[in-house]
C-alpha cells in the first residue's frame, strides 16, 4: 500500500502511556504535525459557540486536547481540514457526554433532543431553526464548513451516519431503563453507531483529500474494509473501557454481553472476542490486498488509483490511531475510569430540548460554574 510521505512516525511527545496496548496489528501509527494549532483553534471555537463557558469546563477542554486526538486518529489531516475534523470530533464527544449528566436517566427527553438534531442534519423542510442552544449553533457552523469542502452526496452519507449515531444513543438510553438483554449481534448492530466509528471512516476521505467514486465506495473490497474496521474499533473500545463500565455499572459492553449469554467469565469472553478480532483483521487485510485487482478491472486512472491507495493507507492509520488513543489518552486512564461521571466529565450541561419552555425545573442550567 502507498504511504503519505509527508506524514512521518513521530513520538507522542505530549503524553505518556496510561496503559499498555492490548492489541497488535501491522500498521505504523502517525501524528499530524498540526496538532498544536488545532488544539488552539478548537478551544477558541468551542468557547465562541458556547460549548464551554465555566472556567472548570474550559480548563477540562484544554486538557483533553481534541486537536491532538484528531491528529492521532486522522494523521493525514492538515490546517483547516484538521481544524474542521477536530471540531466535529470535539462536538460529538462533548454532545454525547451530555447524556452522562442530567439527561442520563430521562430517555423521553433524549428522544426529543435527538429528533430535533436529526431535523437539523437533514435540513427538514418546515423544521424550526432551533438555534437557542450552543450545540445547535455549533452544528450549523460545522455543516456549512463541511458542505463547502465536500460534495452533496458525501455530506448526505456523512449526515446519515450522524443521524444513526443520535438514534442509537436514544435507543441505548431506553434500553438501560428496560434492562432488555441483547445478543451479541444485536449489541454490535447498535454499537457500530453509538461509538461513531462509521462517521470517522467517512472523515478519512477528508484526511486523504479524495472522495471515493461510488463504484469503489460500494465495492466488496471497500465495504469489507469499512465493516471490519468498525467492528474491531467497537471491540477495542469495549476492552479499554471495561474498568469504567464496571465502575459505572454500564452493561453496554461486548464482554458483559458474552458473559451473560454464555455464562462466561470476563476472561473467557475476552478470549472469545480476541479470536473474533483476529478473524476481523485477517478479513480486512484480505480485502485490502484485492484492491489492485479491483482497480485493474475498472481501468481506473492513475489519479483515482493513487487516491484510493491514499484512502487505504488512511484506513490503516485510523485502525492504529484509535487503538493508540486508548493507550495514551487520560480519558482512558485507570484514575479517570474509576470516577463516577459527575467527577470524570467536567462539562457544562446545557438545556438541549427543542422547546425551551419545556426545560423549566427539569435540568440544572450549568452546575459546574
Amino acid at each position: 500500500m502507498a504511504t503519505n510521505s509527508a506524514v512521518r512516525p513521530t513520538p507522542f511527545e505530549r503524553a505518556t502511556p496510561t496503559r499498555p496496548s492490548l492489541f497488535e496489528f501491522p500498521f505504523v501509527w502517525r501524528v499530524s504535525p498540526d496538532a498544536d494549532a488545532a488544539d488552539r483553534h478548537h478551544l477558541e471555537w468551542a468557547q465562541r459557540f458556547g460549548l464551554v463557558a465555566s472556567p472548570r469546563a474550559i480548563a477540562s477542554l484544554e486538557q483533553v486536547a481534541y486537536g491532538l486526538i484528531t491528529a492521532v486518529i486522522e494523521p493525514g489531516l492538515r490546517g483547516e481540514d484538521l481544524n474542521l475534523v477536530t471540531n466535529w470530533i470535539g462536538w460529538i464527544v462533548t454532545f454525547d457526554d451530555q447524556f452522562d449528566g442530567p439527561f442520563g436517566d430521562k430517555p423521553h427527553l433524549v428522544a426529543q433532543i435527538m429528533e430535533n438534531m436529526i431535523d437539523i442534519l437533514r435540513g427538514k423542510p418546515g423544521a424550526p431553526p432551533h438555534s437557542y442552544h450552543p450545540y445547535e449553533k455549533a452544528l450549523g457552523d460545522l455543516m456549512a464548513r463541511t458542505q463547502a469542502r465536500m460534495s452533496p452526496a458525501w455530506c448526505e452519507r456523512y449526515y446519515n451516519h450522524q443521524a444513526s449515531f443520535m438514534t442509537a444513543v436514544s435507543t441505548e438510553m431506553t434500553q438501560r431503563q428496560t434492562s432488555r438483554v441483547w445478543d451479541l449481534d444485536e449489541y454490535l448492530e447498535r454499537r457500530y453507531d453509538t461509538i461513531w466509528v462509521r462517521a470517522l471512516v467517512d472523515l478519512v476521505e477528508i484526511s486523504v483529500r479524495y472522495e471515493l467514486p461510488d463504484v469503489i465506495n460500494h465495492s466488496w473490497e471497500c465495504a469489507t474494509m469499512r465493516k471490519e474496521l468498525v467492528f474491531s474499533m467497537s471491540i477495542y473500545n469495549d476492552f479499554y473501557s471495561l474498568p469504567k463500565d464496571i465502575t459505572r455499572k454500564d452493561s453496554h459492553n461486548a464482554i458483559f454481553v458474552l458473559s451473560r449469554l454464555h455464562n462466561m467469565t470476563h476472561e473467557q469472553a475476552m478470549a472469545k472476542l480476541r479470536d473474533l478480532l483476529d478473524q476481523s483483521l485477517a478479513r480486512y487485510l484480505a480485502a485490502q490486498a484485492e484492491l489492485p485487482r479491483l482497480f485493474n478491472s475498472l481501468a481506473l486512472s492513475n489519479i483515482d488509483r493513487e487516491g484510493c491507495l491514499r484512502w487505504s493507507t488512511g484506513m490503516d492509520n485510523l485502525w492504529a490511531g484509535i487503538n493508540n488513543l486508548h493507550v495514551y489518552h487520560h480519558r482512558y486512564s485507570a484514575e479517570t475510569m474509576s470516577k463516577p461521571p459527575a467527577e470524570a466529565d467536567l462539562l457544562d450541561y446545557w438545556d438541549l430540548l427543542p422547546d425551551h419552555k419545556n426545560t423549566t425545573n427539569v435540568l440544572s442550567r450549568n452546575p459546574h460554574t
